[in-house]
């Protein structure tokens, strides 16, 4: 994640023919921008109009169409990653995690060791949090989008009045009973809890009572976590130290077998393997494979790996083989062209398959660094368009592009200082631009270019070439 500057970013959803805000950056929610309202009433609240919030040169506002499906998988990713501090953690959509850290605590010395390191771990990735630590999953939910401090723990006994002063909405309410209570001037949870219950209990849905003690700690409340899918693993022990290299591949080779039968079973192929080779008298040795694309074909695993073992050191003996795959991807399923044929290893990997193999097999004899692939990036610059990339990351699920190159001829350089073009063009009636009052609107057919002439016989467009928002201007004056 590249931070701006000082440009705002939108992410728009659509109502029939409408656009509305779905989300905003806080640059903009600082000029009244809120998440429903329409986007011509949002371009409007920011200074400088569609071109910026402070109208200055470099200062662009970033409309996206908001896609919910990839905020949720980011928002998985991101909760397999915290399961570094604590092994239950559950994603809280759109924009939340829920960790339990009961006992976890004592690894960092207290609670608020715990958030601070917390907050250091997502600033690394570039990612402002609030965060808040409670006995319950209710008072630590409300202060934690609600409360005045990014960082806050509530001691146990003392959730009501942690979450006395706060929005009656931060307890997870639906709307419908949110606006019910607004009716009867009840906005706060202080004046909530000094309604007697039998009241409530009539006059609104059950859900108020039971988030309401569940803040408080009056009924139970807990978590589904994530369940990470175990890794698939092999491992072969002896009943001494082998020094024969051929019973070494034998059992290797079985290992691979046995690995690639689960990973179809699963449906999933492995882009990550690590052999381990415990030898006798001398620390264990880590042998590792890296494919471009998920594999699951045993031979062309085998292929990969069996010249790496041959290479290693044994030692006085190998004690025992351990074959894990420490990175898997799911495999669409793809049914079988006969139902009496034998399922294929190669199932669902698709028009790629072949390439992949290739590519593994020339990075391991010639190296990840020296087998390259040409990835587009989006750059007014032309020299910028395309760039070199290893082809172990080539891959779309580890990679996401969605740069895209027009079906046009682009131009080969960028002038750094522009330059005045004479320009001849038609007009709607179908006479040249000169000889009309009215603006040409037609394609143009003529232009003079440093006092040398040209006829045009077709034109695409128009385009306008703009800076990269997210470089700044101070790479863009470095680069000229």
């Amino acid at each position: 994640m590249v931070p701006i500057r000082r440009g705002g970013v939108i992410l728009t959803g659509r109502k029939a023919s409408a656009q509305f805000v779905a989300a905003r950056c806080a640059q903009c929610a600082k000029h009244g921008v809120v998440p429903g309202m329409s986007l011509a009433h949002a371009r409007a609240l920011i200074p400088g109009g569609p071109a910026g919030l402070a109208g200055g040169q470099g200062d662009h506002l970033i409309v996206e169409p908001h896609e919910p499906a990839r905020d949720e998988a980011a928002l998985n990713r991101l909760a397999n990653w915290a399961i570094r501090f604590t092994p239950l953690v559950a994603a809280d959509p759109p924009d939340g995690l829920l960790l339990d850290v009961t006992g976890c605590q004592r690894l960092y010395g207290s609670e608020p060791a715990l958030l601070d390191r917390l907050a250091e771990a997502f600033s690394r990735v570039h990612l402002h949090v609030r965060l808040a630590c409670a006995s319950t999953i209710g008072c630590a939910w409300a202060v934690a989008r609600y409360g005045e401090s990014s960082q806050t723990v509530i001691p146990p006994g003392e959730e009501g009045d942690a979450i006395g002063p706060l929005p009656i909405e931060s307890l997870r309410l639906d709307e419908e009973i949110c606006r019910g209570l607004h009716e009867v001037n009840v906005d706060r949870i202080d004046q909530l809890l000094t309604i007697p219950r039998l009241e409530l209990a009539t006059r609104f849905d059950p859900l108020l009572l039971k988030r309401i003690d569940q803040a408080l700690g009056r009924s139970a409340e807990v978590i589904e976590p994530i369940r990470p899918r175990e890794p698939v693993v092999g491992e072969r022990e002896f009943q001494g130290p082998v020094r024969k290299l051929e019973a070494i591949l034998v059992a290797s080779r079985e290992l691979i077998t046995n690995l690639t039968d689960e990973l179809i079973q699963q449906e999933i192929g492995v882009t990550h393997l690590r052999l381990i080779l415990k030898r006798s008298d001398l620390a264990p040795l880590t042998l590792e494979l890296r494919l471009s694309h998920p594999g699951r074909d045993p031979a062309h695993l085998w292929s990969l790996l069996k010249p790496k073992i041959e290479a290693a050191n044994m030692g006085f003996g190998i004690e025992a083989l351990l074959l894990r795959a420490l990175r898997t991807e799911r495999v669409a399923h793809r049914q079988a062209a006969s139902s009496f044929a034998p399922a294929s290893p190669n199932e669902g990997r698709g028009e790629d398959h072949g390439a992949g193999m290739l590519i593994d097999t020339l990075c391991h004899r010639l190296g990840h660094e020296r087998v390259l692939v040409v990835q587009v990036n989006e750059s007014h610059r032309p020299e910028r368009v395309a760039r070199r990339t290893s082809a172990m990351d080539r891959h779309p699920a580890r990679r996401e592009v969605r740069a895209a190159v027009a079906e046009v001829d682009r131009p080969s350089i960028l002038l750094a200082e522009p330059e005045p073009i004479e320009v001849m063009a038609l007009t709607l009636g179908g006479a040249l631009g000169g000889a009309s009052d009215g603006p040409p609107d037609g394609p143009p057919i003529w232009m003079r270019w440093r006092g040398a002439g040209r006829s045009l016989l077709s034109a695409h467009g128009p385009e306008r070439l703009a800076g990269e928002w997210w470089r700044g201007m101070t790479h863009a004056r470095a680069d000229r």
